[in-house]
């Protein structure tokens, strides 16, 4: 399994070229997304009511908690070097701009914390438009740390599974306190 983890990740990291270096640089980028995050802020905040802050203060947990299990747990628990400082594959590995990462990549933070956080909205969004658009996002982040080479497949797989694992407990328990406390729209 392993072995085709890390020949698929090589496939996938080795179609590049200077536009696509700086464009997946630009984009795994957290201040790169900062207007996004600003205007979804904007957006649940100009309703002025409790439940958009307690959707807000859901979305902070989400992404905290998925951090917290990828990068706080996971990669100090099973030590999995990323490619680009695997022995064997960072000679072969494509990196942009020197930057490598941290030494262990299991489970990708960048996959747990941007499809915890498009999963939780999806769930409560639920247009068709908007789902579109944030899977999209998490799906160009995840890419753009195998194109990167700091990210094997599987990484970005189980942070995947994190996100969405911890987005939908998440909102169970939205759910729960919105029916106690709040009319749901």
């Amino acid at each position: 399994m392993d072995f085709l983890d890390k020949k698929l990740t090589l496939a996938l990291n080795g179609y590049h070229n200077e536009f696509f270096d700086i464009f997946f640089y630009i984009s795994t980028q957290t201040l790169t997304w900062v207007p996004l995050f600003v205007m979804l802020l904007w957006l649940l905040l100009k309703k002025q009511n409790i439940q958009c802050i307690v959707t807000i203060f859901f979305i902070g947990m989400v992404v905290l908690v998925c951090d917290q299990l990828a990068s706080g747990l996971l990669k100090n628990l099973v030590q999995r070097p990323r490619p680009s400082h695997d022995p064997v594959l960072q000679y072969l590995v494509h990196t942009v701009a020197g930057y490598t990462g941290g030494a262990y990549g299991f489970a990708s933070s960048h996959a747990a914390n941007c499809f915890g956080m498009a999963t939780f909205l999806c769930l409560i969004v639920r247009r068709g438009w908007f789902n579109m658009a944030f899977i999209s996002w998490a799906l160009l982040n995840c890419y753009s740390r195998i194109y990167l080479g700091v990210h094997y497949i599987g990484d970005i797989l189980a942070g995947v599974v994190i996100g969405i694992v911890v987005a939908n407990v998440a909102y169970q328990i939205y759910l729960r306190a919105s029916l106690h406390f709040f009319v749901i729209n």
